[in-house]
């Protein structure tokens, strides 16, 4: 029993860390949002209102990936990994995009909750930067399936914590406007944390490509090789017909709280 929990553990400590470490993002965002003004501080929680469930209901759809690899591993299918692997990183790329698209598009719910319009356009500014980190941080969340289905959580522990300690500087250069970047107070939170998101990306593809974990334990099979495995449609719709309905589970949920925010 004490082995197993150890075991278990050992799992879940780095998945709950690295879950802290990207809530923490926000955390960061709001504080150094609400020194500038309140007005500032307002946009960035109305923000966060929109993208969180967005972000959340990608992660829900993205994370289906994880069981289906594992069954792989436990089976003995490892030459079935990577092939599969890839299929999560195209659904992440998809869903990435229509998660891009649909945070910019969320115009037409402040007009529905009647947001002031001197909030509205600060907000609209923030969710527009933003935006253009989903397609990464859904890159990075179909890699963190492949990783944890090796049973390897402790990279999305070190690169998140990598990301939360960009956040501060970046979001420092563009809400004030350092390093002759445009000063766009709250908004430039957005922007920061698109960067941060892309950064977990290209950190994480870095690790499963070089680290020596999966160059040297990794089992035989389940190495990135270079190879660029193409969009397959009969795996692609049964992995979202088993992640579909976790996103929009968790999308309803916290849509509740969202919406409540906004009002």
């Amino acid at each position: 029993m004490r082995a197993e929990l150890r075991a278990l553990l050992a799992l879940l400590l780095p998945i709950l860390g690295g879950q802290v470490a990207q809530t923490a993002n926000g955390v960061i965002d709001t504080i150094m949002a609400g020194q500038v003004s309140p007005l500032d501080l307002a946009a960035v929680a109305v923000g966060a209102s929109v993208w969180v469930p967005v972000f959340l209901f990608m992660v829900g759809v993205i994370i289906a990936a994880t069981p289906i690899l594992s069954q792989h591993l436990g089976a003995g299918r490892h030459q079935q990994v990577v092939p599969t692997a890839w299929q999560a990183l195209w659904l992440a790329l998809g869903i990435g995009i229509a998660g891009f698209l649909a945070v910019r598009q969320a115009v037409w719910l402040f007009d529905l909750l009647d947001v002031p319009p001197h909030l509205r356009d600060l907000t609209q500014r923030y969710l527009h930067g933003l935006s253009w980190g989903l397609p990464g941080i859904a890159l990075f969340i179909g890699l963190r399936s492949y990783t944890e289905s090796l049973s390897h959580t402790r990279p999305v522990l070190v690169i998140s914590f990598i990301g939360l300690l960009a956040n501060i500087p970046l979001n420092y250069v563009f809400i004030y406007g350092e390093l002759g970047m445009p000063r766009m107070g709250g908004a430039g939170c957005g922007v920061a944390t698109a960067i941060v998101m892309w950064l977990m990306a290209a950190l994480m593809w870095w690790y499963v490509r070089q680290g020596r974990h999966y160059r040297e334990q990794a089992p035989a099979g389940t190495r990135f090789d270079g190879r660029v495995h193409a969009p397959h449609p009969r795996e692609l719709l049964a992995m979202l017909a088993l992640g579909l309905p976790i996103g929009m589970a968790i999308f309803f949920e916290v849509s509740i709280f969202s919406v409540i925010a906004i009002l």
